[in-house]
């Protein structure tokens, strides 16, 4: 009897075997559909939808079936308008790029004179930019992986004109605090699938852009001039004829195809442009908040003789923006630095804050400010060392301080338009959404624009022509991809008491992104996959669901 109890006993097991056997294979299976699931998402829907890598192939590639009209006119010269009317240059039998300053329209092509510098009553040497209307001209910038990817497929020779100016594009392995986390550096220097930025100064890049388009695109022309307004069609009331424009020799009036308003942040065509032209009832929200932000930045040219002394202590492979520490909102730190290495002698060293006023601009000065910064104590020894080589070499090194204020920010909701917008017409850059620059993504922003802007023009024929709502397909697109960067600024902004922030909202808005935001940064300190998968989402070649991966929100919540 106890061998048969026993015999019953075994058999009672086996269905239980059976069950959890059954229930590991559901699971494993449940896990790999899932992820075959997420794998074809990420692929046909997140990474078009929210990124510009699937346009980006096709930049720049000739048309096979003719243009789509006989003029584009591009409102601005800046760097949006650079690339657009590359872009256009390719869908257009002309382009034509009106721009107000002369430094920018007289195809100044030759490494420019960026500044004058003038000592104030202070005693400080001061730098007045030429390009009186861009405020960041002399700002240190970043140029993030899809810049450079753009100008390549835009410029398929740009490398004799990097060549020219002296450049090399090289990995991007900036090294990035958050107070006192260090994410571990996505890639080292010498993987060839590290994405490559240029480490040059605004006044270069938009040289080197300007250099380009005069130099390879030779259906572009330069008008200096103002535009003044845009001019209704009399035939068809739903397009725009051209564009008024003052000149030194006299008013005039410029027909077009189809217009671009690049006007940076002016953003005429929502203050003037569209108003004048009748288009008013078609206006739509403008959101827009104010971080207060202010920095101050000094600028050290480093004579040949001291290059390589200064180089030996900025760690190798490292140039442009090579060190940042942005504050951690949660311990109510709200100052942030960076320190930049460019054209090959210019040590830039930028100090900015939200709702602050301090604007440091001697050694000692920022030595004091940067040590009383949250998290100073876990510092790499070079920031430290630089700042002790400059103090020691001052008399060899002048330098210029530049101080700014951001301004506002703000985001215009033309994929929301109320009414139809003019069908010839887009803008693009900070004439619609101006991010805070101190998380240097606004040129990306405009190349994203731009790319946007490429695919919509390639999947309509000449035969079919502009289509009537091609400002609609346009701005519906580009909101996902330009959103993630609006959003994702204007975030950690609200996290600090002094950003006023747009009406409807309060402080709190956004909390959860913070939070999710910083939890994240602190996991990636130590886990490689999450601190690159951080990197490609902020570096705008990869989609922000890639950050959802179940994998990695396992890791945060570990």
């Amino acid at each position: 009897m106890q061998s048969i109890a026993s015999a019953k006993s075994a058999l009672d097991t086996i269905p239980l075997v059976g069950e959890w056997s059954t229930a590991i294979i559901s699971a494993v299976l449940l896990y790999l559909g899932v992820y075959g699931l997420v794998k074809v998402a990420r692929k046909y829907v997140w990474v078009p939808k929210y990124t510009i890598m699937d346009d980006l192939p096709k930049l720049g590639t000739a048309r096979t079936d003719g243009n789509l009209g006989s003029r584009a006119v591009i409102c601005g010269g800046s760097m949006g308008g650079l690339f657009a009317a590359a872009m256009c240059s390719f869908h257009f039998d002309s382009v034509v790029i009106i721009e107000p300053e002369n430094t920018a329209s007289d195809h100044s092509i030759e490494k420019p004179k960026s500044h004058e510098v003038r000592t104030t009553a202070d005693g400080f040497n001061r730098a007045i930019p030429l390009r009186t209307r861009v405020v960041q001209y002399l700002a240190s910038h970043v140029f993030l992986p899809p810049c450079l990817m753009a100008m390549r497929k835009l410029f398929p020779k740009m490398d004799d004109d990097l060549a020219h100016f002296g450049i090399s594009p090289l990995p991007n392995t900036l090294e990035a605090y958050y107070g006192t986390v260090c994410l571990v550096k996505p890639y080292k220097a010498t993987d060839p699938n590290c994405p490559q930025i240029l480490p040059i100064t605004r006044a270069l890049f938009e040289t080197l852009v300007r250099r380009c388009v005069f130099t390879y695109r030779a259906n572009v022309t330069f008008i200096n001039g103002t535009v003044d307004k845009f001019e209704r069609s009399a035939e068809d009331p739903t397009k725009l004829s051209g564009v008024s424009v003052k000149t030194p020799q006299g008013d005039r009036i410029e027909r077009a195809s189809f217009i671009i308003d690049a006007t940076g942040v002016a953003q005429q065509s929502y203050n003037k442009f569209l108003k004048s032209a009748g288009f008013s009832s078609a206006l739509p929200t403008r959101i827009e908040y104010e971080p207060h932000l202010n920095y101050s930045q000094s600028v050290w040219s480093i004579p040949p003789k001291l290059v390589p002394g200064i180089k030996k202590l900025i760690p190798a492979g490292l140039n442009g923006t090579f060190f940042c520490n942005l504050p951690d909102w949660s311990t109510g730190e709200n100052r942030a630095y960076y320190y930049s290495w460019y054209d090959e002698s210019q040590l830039c060293i930028a100090v900015g804050s939200w709702g602050g006023s301090e604007k440091p601009h001697t050694i000692p000065e920022m030595r004091y400010t940067i040590k009383s910064i949250h998290g100073a104590e876990h510092n790499p020894d070079f920031v430290w060392q630089i700042l002790d080589f400059l103090e020691e070499h001052e008399e060899e090194c002048p330098y210029w301080i530049y101080d700014a204020n951001a301004g506002k920010m703000s985001n215009i909701l033309y994929h929301e338009a109320p009414a139809a917008l003019p069908s010839n017409w887009v803008a693009i850059g900070d004439a619609v959404t101006k991010l805070n620059p101190i998380y240097g993504q606004g040129t990306t922003k405009a190349v994203i624009d731009v790319v946007t802007l490429d695919g919509i023009f390639r999947s309509v024929s000449a035969e079919q022509g502009l289509p009537a709502d091609l400002p609609n397909r346009f701005f519906v697109k580009r909101a996902p991809r330009v959103m993630m960067l609006w959003e994702g600024t204007k975030a950690p902004d609200y996290s600090y008491a002094t950003t006023q922030p747009a009406k409807g909202e309060t402080n709190e808005n956004g909390l959860f992104a913070r939070k999710l935001g910083l939890t994240m940064i602190c996991a990636g300190r130590k886990d490689l996959p999450l601190a690159k998968a951080f990197y490609q989402v902020q570096s705008c070649v990869a989609p922000q669901t890639d950050l959802l991966n179940p994998a990695l929100l396992y890791k945060v919540a570990k």
